[in-house]
């Protein structure tokens, strides 16, 4: 057994090599490169493995409705306000398109507001020719606000609006809301994916960030919000992989009673009335 002496000793000592290594170095992240568009505006590429996708549960998925699965399209909004409003702007739409050889990742920044008429055109010509649009919390927040930001533009919505949409928001309610459990996008990256983030900046600062970027001129102001971005694509698109997965095969991929009976209420919502329900319903209104 050590003597008290030896113990500090040895502790001296530890604490030594401590001060002679230092603390562990963060981890290295590649930096965003801006590139300048033709209009004016920012743009940054990515490239990332795309997940598997499987096109068995999409009915159940979109209610029933028919989409594709070779040309999705993830779209993610950053913006000046979570309120949303004519006076909050889209700095910056991410958009994750999958093909054959992995997603391709376009992150449209908005130069300044004077141009973003622009970068709203270089975002409808991106999303067109897409089968499917993927979104979390799209439908009551990102599309709403784009099709405004448009109107505002003069520019039309219908390139946005042809494009059959999946908000994953809805279907990850159904499958994997808990009670005391959040639905929010982080937090079902790590309690479902098993994939929590690690340094990441909440999309809460994004108005600071672009106020600052306005202030200096200087885009790598806005180099943690592109990562944020890029990171809620990737997410997405996880989510709604998984969830495919689980509507294809319930009894074989679900991994809880709630992702089983989550999935059973998703498909239940896609069957049509039969005729005589439907006979009935219509007899006992009142006209």
């Amino acid at each position: 057994m050590l003597s008290r002496l030896e113990v500090v000793a040895e502790l001296r000592r530890v604490i030594a090599r401590l001060e002679r290594t230092g603390s562990p170095a963060a981890p290295v992240r590649p930096p965003v490169d801006f590139e300048r568009t033709p209009s004016g505006n920012y743009l940054v590429r990515a490239r990332a493995p795309a997940p598997t996708l499987r096109p068995g549960g999409l009915a159940a998925a979109l209610g029933g409705r028919v989409a594709g699965l070779e040309r999705v399209c993830v779209l993610d909004t950053e913006t000046t306000g979570l309120a949303g409003g004519t006076g909050t702007i889209a700095f910056l739409v991410g958009l994750a398109r999958v093909g054959p050889d992995g997603v391709a990742i376009e992150q449209h920044v908005c130069a300044s507001p004077a141009r973003e008429a622009e970068m709203l055109g270089d975002v409808l010509a991106a999303v067109a020719g897409s089968t499917l649009l993927v979104t979390f919390n799209g439908r009551s927040f990102d599309l709403p606000l784009l099709r405004t930001r448009l109107v505002l533009a003069r520019r039309s919505a219908a390139a946005l609006d042809a494009v059959p949409h999946l908000d994953v928001l809805g279907t990850a309610r159904r499958l994997w809301a808990r009670p005391g459990a959040d639905c929010r996008l982080v937090s079902l990256e790590a309690r479902v994916l098993g994939r929590p983030r690690q340094d990441d900046t909440p999309g809460s600062e994004a108005p600071a960030a672009y106020a600052a970027y306005l202030r200096s001129g200087d885009p790598r102001q806005l180099a943690a919000m592109v990562r944020h971005n890029r990171e809620d694509l990737l997410g997405t698109l996880a989510l709604a992989a998984r969830a495919l997965h689980v509507l294809d095969s319930p009894f074989a991929e679900a991994e809880s009673i709630g992702e089983l009976s989550g999935a059973a209420a998703l498909w239940s919502a896609t069957r049509p009335r039969s005729r005589r329900g439907s006979s009935a319903s219509r007899a006992a209104s009142p006209r």
